[in-house]
């Protein structure tokens, strides 16, 4: 589908302002604008989005081909030229999709920035639908996304289209990397089980908010006793007979867990035979029982846990652990950092060229060691890319990631585990200059996790996979941006000073 019908609607002149912060972001939105078009990257992304449309529609109707009208295709490419800019501004603004909903209605800017309207009046975009446009595309094709617009930096031939003299530098990778802390509480066995029984009881009331009800005590006071046990728990340490009296607490909330499990259970088979006897939609009703499901499947392993823990006193596995009923992709990851010592949530891997360009990323739903996440970036690399040398701290250095980069022809730039051998290396001229940058990835990563976010919002490691490849192809036309205006800003000095 070569062909499509597009064009951008017609906006007032913009006004003129004296806020500084604001000014630069809306010059940084003009050179975005100015990179998609010229790159031809919502093209590509309205391109795709149309294909999928074309297809589920074909698939819906029985047929193996459809045709869209030309006034189709326009509804449908200015779809996904919107989703691709709202994607942008909400990691550039770092908000949440009905605060961006709101800054978007807002400010006519940001409406010219994702075409949201025209002149005459505002279409604005509210936070369900930027909420599927985050989910509008798979990760793989935002990764392809991210490969088109570094070849278009990279090539001698058009990075002179957007004011740039020289191309970016693809020949030397940093690595490292962080931890992407999950939106869970401190996984304590007991508040857990808290968890639990709130979620299965606002769960109940809902059902029986929508008309169907079967024979409980007031569902809120199991709530009232849960918290009365947990604020009992957490001030039990200070008694001489601590170890006991926690014991004899925990036995309790294990039969509050029990009933308000069996009461669960009950209602969530009501509500799936009898759903027609309420007002709930079948996908409302759908995600009532999936709730009620994950804590239902999870809730005999957390009872368990709980006992071997504080009853018996066992140490249990790391991957025997129930961090959260919500997010089962959160890893304990120990990094013995001043500021946490343990960090709960998802490795990301990071690699960086030169001009601070991610070429590459990885999140882990485990926790994996560092050597192997060398091993997946290089199986990653495209066979024609080629590589001049690859620098990382410690963690990567090892006997097989050696051997790799020779195999490879990649200069060793890993700083070495061995004080010996880290001193001999201290001597090649190369090695401690690109030991001494390595220093900057700290700074690059922490600008990556200011357009993801304090903590990963989302807890499906597929919608987590989506967020952290949106925030790093964000991050990217930032950095892109900022270069572009810097080399305006010298052409400008040098102007003058001629």
């Amino acid at each position: 589908m070569n062909n499509i019908a597009y064009q951008p609607n017609l906006f007032q002149i913009r006004r003129g302002t004296n806020h500084k912060e604001y000014r630069e972001l809306t010059e940084r939105l003009s050179l975005i604008d100015r990179v998609l078009t010229v790159s031809g990257m919502e093209f590509e992304f309205a391109e795709y989005y149309l294909e999928q449309v074309r297809r589920q529609t074909a698939m819906t109707l029985g047929k193996s081909d459809v045709e869209f009208t030309v006034k189709q295709i326009r509804r449908y490419t200015n779809y996904a030229v919107q989703a691709l800019r709202c994607n942008y501004l909400r990691h550039e603004l770092q908000l949440s999709f009905r605060e961006t909903a709101f800054m978007i209605a807002a400010s006519e800017d940001f409406q010219r920035f994702i075409f949201g309207g025209d002149f005459a009046a505002a279409y604005c975009p509210g936070k369900t639908k930027l909420n599927d446009f985050a989910a509008l595309v798979p990760e793989e094709f935002i990764r392809k996304l991210n490969v088109r617009l570094q070849a278009e930096f990279t090539n001698d031939g058009t990075v002179g289209k957007y004011g740039l003299r020289d191309p970016l530098d693809e020949q030397t990778i940093w690595l490292d990397a962080t931890c992407l802390e999950a939106n869970i509480h401190f996984p304590v066995d007991w508040v857990l089980l808290r968890d639990a029984v709130r979620t299965l009881i606002k769960a109940i009331l809902c059902v029986r908010r929508h008309g169907l009800k079967h024979r409980i005590p007031s569902p809120e006071s199991f709530l009232s006793q849960i918290n009365a046990l947990c604020m009992e728990m957490a001030n039990g340490r200070r008694r001489k007979d601590a170890d006991k009296h926690r014991k004899n607490v925990l036995r309790r909330m294990k039969k509050i867990c029990r009933l308000v499990e069996a009461h669960g259970r009950r209602y969530r088979d009501l509500l799936q035979t009898n759903r027609d006897k309420t007002d709930l939609s079948k996908k409302e009703a759908a995600r009532i029982i999936a709730r009620m499901d994950q804590v239902l499947e999870q809730l005999p392993a957390a009872l368990e846990q709980a006992h071997r823990r504080i009853i018996r006193g066992e140490k249990l596995k790391a991957e025997e652990k129930i961090l959260s009923f919500y997010d089962d992709t959160a890893a304990a990851i120990v990094r013995g950092k001043a500021e946490a010592e343990i960090e709960f949530g998802n490795e990301l891997l990071i690699a960086e060229q030169r001009d601070g360009f991610i070429t590459a990323w990885n999140l882990y739903d485990a926790k994996v060691a560092d050597q192997r996440k060398l091993r997946d970036f290089m199986a990653s690399l495209a066979p024609e890319r080629s590589i001049g040398a690859i620098a990382a701290d410690r963690g990567f250095d090892g006997k097989p990631s050696c051997r790799l980069l020779e195999e490879r022809n990649i200069y060793n730039a890993i700083c070495p585990k061995s004080p010996e051998e880290l001193e001999k290396r201290n001597t090649e001229e190369k090695f401690q200059e690109l030991q001494q940058r390595r220093s900057q990835t700290e700074g690059r990563i922490a600008a990556v996790k200011r357009f993801i976010g304090p903590c990963l919002p989302c807890r499906d490691f597929e919608a987590k996979q989506r967020h952290v490849a949106w925030a790093v192809l964000s991050h990217n036309l930032h950095l892109l941006a900022k270069l572009i205006h810097q080399a305006q800003a010298t052409r400008q000095d040098s102007a003058v000073a001629a």
